[in-house]
């Protein structure tokens, strides 16, 4: 019959939980290889503005509002700044993985995560991207 020991049989526990919370915290920050063919549409009033990949580090301004400031790294998207009142848009984080989205509602500015393949996104989101050619 084997002894179980409480001790030893914590340790391991509270190990397994902290290896699951850094891996946790190490997607929710995009770490990782960004991947290639991912890509983010930002729309400005309904209207596409800019496609970028998350393969390439970049900071910007949407075209007609330059207090709003978007930041790609590390293969992924987040709000660097804006001028609404509340900064929800910039405490939503980055968003790296396909159907992922963020928005800034006063300033009507939405940005949605894509994949060159159509990996991750719903039906009713992949139906409307027929006919769509991502940019090279």
């Amino acid at each position: 019959m084997r002894k179980f020991s409480i001790k030893r049989d914590l340790i391991i526990i509270v190990l397994l939980l902290l290896a699951a919370a850094a891996d946790m915290l190490l997607r929710s920050f995009g770490g990782g290889n960004p991947k290639p063919g991912v890509y983010a549409e930002i729309r400005l009033n309904g209207e596409l503005d800019r496609i970028v990949y998350l393969s390439e580090d970049l900071v910007f301004s949407p075209t007609a509002l330059p207090a709003v400031v978007l930041e790609v790294r590390g293969g992924g998207i987040a709000f660097k700044s804006s001028d609404c009142p509340d900064q929800l848009c910039v405490n939503m984080g980055r968003q790296h993985t396909p159907g992922g989205f963020a928005a800034c509602l006063p300033n009507n500015l939405i940005l949605r995560v894509y994949s060159k393949d159509g990996g991750g996104i719903d039906a009713s989101v992949g139906n409307s991207l027929q006919g769509f050619s991502a940019p090279r």
